[in-house]
This record gives structure tokens, C-alpha cells and sequence, in this order.
């Protein structure tokens, strides 16, 4: 279908060209978010692809992909839905352009010179970079980030709308912080946490790790189990990340309280998981028992 080029939208019905810029989002997300967790290459890379991934997109409420005739979808539904929508491919990119940013540098700097430190044009960069994917979540709409603002007299609406914006929320929320955990994880091993405003200590790395692990674990409090449920493996293996990485911080701490408030979020964490069914809470008890045993 050529999603890539711009010239292949033209004398495209309207909803079908709209479709296929959803789509071409939606891959974009997801190609970044299965490297990102499984450590292979990206699919669609611009540098592999030799063209950058975008193409035109703009709500148009003359253009629907719902049913307005049916109640659950009036009003402005489907503009939040969308603009959330767009919000989570803006949030891979960014969260993904820090990453990408940075392994570049770091293998450009080694093949050009041997010696793999940045230059200051290069940490400038990565700093806007983590600062505008910091801020990204600031114009997130109201019914997204607190779906029960949602309030109707037809309750069967209501329903409809919150649960859709529930899903919403848990999927960028828990994609922020897992994407959050990885920069911290990467600049750290890198010894560059200070373009971040963070202190390569490893006290304060551990205790930043376990902040996230936090705010993961209030998100997991206040969202439906079913909304996080829809977000599939995916959102699991986010959460199964997080919950390695807080056994991490177990294994190499000495600090009481630090180990105390680490285990906490590790089994509420793991909790959520197994109440998720998912394939990789009983790996992460198992993890944690020889871990247990061996200590």
C-alpha cells in the first residue's frame, strides 16, 4: 500500500486514506515498542527505510470512523479518542528518538575517533530531547488522563466512553513510564544520567528507579483491570520489565529501607500481573525465589 508515501493518499477515498494513516501510526508504535522489549532491530527505521516516517495527519470531524448515529459515540468522542491516539504515537517517537539519538552518538563518536564521549553539541541534544518527551504527557486531553470526568444520563454511554478512555490512559501511561525506566537504564550504564539533572549515584539511581516502580504501581491502583487487560501481552511485558528491574535494585542494595520499599512494589507489581494472567508473572516468582535463595 506504499503507507509511506505521501503521493499514494491522493484520489483516495477520504476514510480510506485516513485508515491507512492510522495504520501507518499504529506500525510505527508498535515496530518501536517490539524492539524496545524484545532487543531486535527496528523494521521501520528511517535510516533503514532511507525516508522519514510521517505522513499528514489532522483530525477531521467530517471525516468518522465511528458510527455517530449511535449514542455511545456522540458529542466529541471520537476527537479525544483520536487525539489520544496521536498523543501515543507521538510519545514512541519521542521516547525512541532519545534512545536511538543516543546509541547513535555513541557509535559514531567510536568509529570516528575510538573514544565514544559526547561532544557538547551532542548532550545539548539528548537534554531537549529528554525534556520535551518529559513534558509530552502536559496537553494529554482531560477525559483521557481522568476518564470519570466522563459523566452522562445515559449511563450505557458513559460506560462505553470511560472504559474506551481507561484503555487509553493505562496504554500511554504505563508505555511513559516503562519508556521513562529505559532512558534512566541506558544514560545510567552510559555514566550521562547528569544530562538528565540526575545523579550517577547509585543510590539515587536505584531510588529513581523505584519512584517510577511507584507511580506504575498507583497507576495500576486507579485503572481498571479490564482496561489494562485489552492492552494484551504487550502491556504485561511493560509491567514484567519493571518488576526485573526492581529485583535488580534487590540484588545490588545494602540500603534496609531502600531494599524494603523495593520488594513492596515488586510483589504488588507482580500481583497485577498474575491477576492479568499473564505468561510472565510465574517466571518473575520463580526469578525471585532462587534470587531469594542464593542471597
Amino acid at each position: 500500500m506504499r503507507l509511506l508515501d505521501e503521493d499514494s493518499y491522493e484520489g483516495l477515498d477520504s476514510i480510506e486514506a485516513t485508515l491507512r494513516r492510522n495504520a501507518l501510526r499504529y506500525l510505527y508504535s508498535l515496530d518501536r515498542s517490539n524492539s524496545l522489549q524484545s532487543g531486535r532491530k527496528q523494521n521501520l527505521s528511517e535510516l533503514r527505510l532511507q525516508s522519514p516516517v510521517i505522513t499528514d495527519f489532522a483530525f477531521d470531524e467530517r471525516i468518522s470512523l465511528l458510527d455517530r448515529h449511535r449514542p455511545e459515540n456522540e458529542g466529541c468522542f471520537e476527537r479525544y479518542l483520536m487525539m489520544g491516539f496521536q498523543k501515543n504515537y507521538e510519545l514512541w517517537r519521542d521516547g525512541f528518538g532519545i534512545l536511538f539519538d543516543l546509541d547513535l552518538f555513541l557509535s559514531a563518536n567510536s568509529r570516528a575517533s575510538n573514544d565514544r564521549a559526547l561532544d557538547m553539541a551532542q548532550m545539548s541534544s539528548l537534554t531537549e530531547s529528554f525534556l520535551r518527551f518529559s513534558s509530552i504527557l502536559d496537553d494529554v486531553p482531560e477525559f483521557v488522563m481522568s476518564p470519570m470526568a466522563i459523566c452522562n444520563p445515559d449511563k450505557l454511554r458513559e460506560k462505553h466512553q470511560r472504559l474506551a478512555f481507561w484503555i487509553q490512559k493505562s496504554n500511554i501511561m504505563l508505555s511513559y513510564h516503562f519508556l521513562q525506566l529505559l532512558v534512566l537504564t541506558r544514560f545510567a550504564a552510559n555514566d550521562l544520567l547528569s544530562l538528565l539533572g540526575l545523579s550517577n549515584d547509585r543510590l539515587s539511581i536505584d531510588w529513581k528507579k523505584i519512584d517510577i516502580a511507584h507511580e506504575v504501581l498507583n497507576l495500576m491502583k486507579t485503572v481498571p483491570l479490564r482496561a489494562v487487560h485489552a492492552n494484551g501481552e504487550p502491556g504485561a511485558e511493560k509491567l514484567r520489565y519493571i518488576c526485573a528491574t526492581l529485583l535488580e535494585v534487590m540484588q545490588g542494595q545494602e540500603s534496609v529501607h531502600v531494599l524494603a520499599r523495593a520488594k513492596k512494589h515488586f510483589f504488588g507489581l507482580l500481583d497485577y500481573l498474575s491477576r492479568l494472567n499473564s505468561r510472565v508473572s510465574d517466571k518473575l516468582a520463580r526469578l525471585y525465589e532462587t534470587t531469594e535463595a542464593s542471597s
